[in-house]
């Protein structure tokens, strides 16, 4: 995600840099040098900010100037961020009705405070019209296929799909949303596939999909769900996620004992970022897929949602063997939530809540969460509930965790 500028900011040009004054502040900033540079670079949505105007953008961000999904505030703070916003020069404005403009700054007394003893007029500034926000969005995760109905040597389970995740911006307006934030997928609930979350009219983030398991194939969901011996991975619904990884199985004759045994793995769900890995089945050992990696996203990471910041990824399928001389070792649940697959039916864990991380073979996925974020500049005149309320950097955060439909009230 690029850097680019706050909306609402109104900038005036000078020789040698730049007044930017705020939605709401009684002052002016004045950016000159790298501040100006980094001003321009936002301006134009860089993506790779330059290695020397970094710290200058971090205290863009912290005067709530620029702003980037990208740059978590552990980021902000390390380049430091506030050294750099308190550097900028800010001019006082006379009184709150002379913000409406930037002064001129070719008048001399233009951005000098008032020293009137007379009381100032109060004005209410005009309620806005709309309000432009961020948004993220993970779906619930799927779940594993299930360990449990594999009598003894059957095919192993699949691990479940990561949910979806969507990002970008919006504008809302005076009214009650009612959001929906994804469930995890259910073990033996009928698909086991993971929640959609959604925003109605802005967009969604699917579910991930269920893992196979001895009965059932793995279907699909924004990332699929492992496949097992027999029984195909699933695929992607929309091709935003990734395949789950295939599943193994393997009937061998071990000479010591003059028999035969069997090994068998189930592939890792797919997650976010990537596929899930494939099952493996020797006649020395048998190991699970892991599950795909999910991706990482800076308001999760400031929330705290997910795996340091990662979501969506998929759990690991389960390994299973029957001769005394064999290893078996369940598949691991990818960065960002994942579960982990079970070795010889046991290990198996869901997915994390709130991360959409599916589940491992014969767990349950985990839920998704929904954020809304705005600038809360933008929103003086606004009263604005719903979910667990938070600021960091200059910014308003609505984190929405239960499953289900939930409402974010606007007046």
């Amino acid at each position: 995600m690029a850097c680019t500028l706050t909306p609402g900011l109104q900038i005036e040009a000078l020789d040698d840099g730049y007044l930017v004054l705020r939605p709401g502040q009684a002052d002016v900033v004045r950016l000159v040098g790298d501040q100006a540079d980094a001003l321009d670079a936002a301006r134009a949505g860089v993506v790779a900010v330059p290695e020397h105007l970094r710290p200058a953008m971090a205290g863009l961000i912290e005067l709530g100037i620029a702003e980037s999904d990208d740059w978590s505030r552990r980021k902000v703070i390390r380049l430091g961020g506030a050294a750099a916003a308190a550097a900028a020069t800010v001019i006082a404005l006379p009184s709150v009705a002379a913000a409406a403009s930037p002064p001129d700054p070719t008048t001399p007394d233009s951005t000098t405070p008032s020293t009137s003893t007379t009381a100032p007029t109060t004005t209410t500034a005009p309620r806005p019209v709309s309000l432009p926000i961020s948004y993220l969005m993970v779906g619930g995760g799927g779940a594993g296929g299930d360990y449990s109905i594999d009598n003894g040597g059957g095919p192993s389970g699949g691990g479940g799909g990561g949910g979806g995740v969507a990002t970008g911006t919006a504008t809302l307006r005076v009214n009650e949303l009612s959001l929906v934030v994804g469930g995890g997928g259910r073990v033996r609930s009928g698909t086991g596939r993971g929640g959609t979350s959604s925003l109605p009219g802005i967009g969604q983030a699917e579910g991930g999909g269920r893992g196979a398991d001895a009965y059932e194939a793995a279907t699909t969901g924004d990332s699929g769900g492992g496949g097992c011996p027999g029984k195909p991975a699933g695929g992607t619904v929309v091709g935003n996620g990734n395949t789950g990884g295939t599943g193994t199985s393997n009937r061998f004759y071990y000479p010591p004992e003059q028999t035969y045994y069997n090994a068998s793995a189930g592939g890792g769900g797919g997650g976010r970022g990537t596929a899930g890995g494939n099952g493996v089945a020797g006649s020395s050992a048998a190991a699970g897929g892991n599950g795909g990696d999910g991706v990482y996203q800076a308001m999760a990471d400031t929330l705290g949602i997910g795996v340091d910041g990662w979501v969506g990824a998929g759990g690991g399928g389960s390994a299973d063997e029957d001769a005394p001389h064999l290893t078996a070792a369940g598949g691991t649940g990818g960065r960002g939530g994942g579960g982990n697959g079970p070795s010889n039916g046991a290990g198996a864990t869901a997915g994390k809540a709130n991360s959409g991380g599916g589940g491992g073979a014969g767990a349950n996925g985990g839920s998704g969460a929904v954020i809304i974020s705005y600038a809360i500049a933008d929103a003086a005149g606004w009263t604005i509930t719903g979910g667990t309320v938070s600021d960091s950097g200059g910014r308003r955060y609505h984190l929405f965790t239960s499953a289900g439909t939930q409402k974010l009230r606007i007046d």
